[in-house]
C-alpha cells in the first residue's frame, strides 16, 4: 500500500521545484521592473507635456483656500 520513495528522487524533486520557484520568481521580477520602467517614462512623459511652453498651468490648490 505505502509507496516507498527514494531518497535521490526526492531530493531531485526538490531541487526540480526550487529551480522553477526561482525561473518563476525571476520573471515575477522581469515583470515588475518592466512596469516600474514604463511607469518612469509615462510620469516623464507627463511632466514633459506639462512643461511645454504656451501652457500655464495653475495649481489645484490655489483655488481651494478661501480668503478670510
Amino acid at each position: 500500500m505505502s509507496e516507498e520513495i527514494d531518497p535521490s528522487d526526492f531530493v531531485q524533486r526538490i531541487r526540480q521545484l526550487g529551480e522553477q520557484r526561482d525561473q518563476q520568481d525571476a520573471e515575477r521580477v522581469r515583470k515588475l521592473e518592466e512596469e516600474i520602467i514604463q511607469g518612469r517614462s509615462e510620469r516623464l512623459a507627463r511632466r514633459a507635456g506639462m512643461r511645454r511652453p504656451g501652457r500655464f498651468l495653475v495649481p489645484v490648490f490655489l483655488f481651494s483656500r478661501t480668503v478670510c
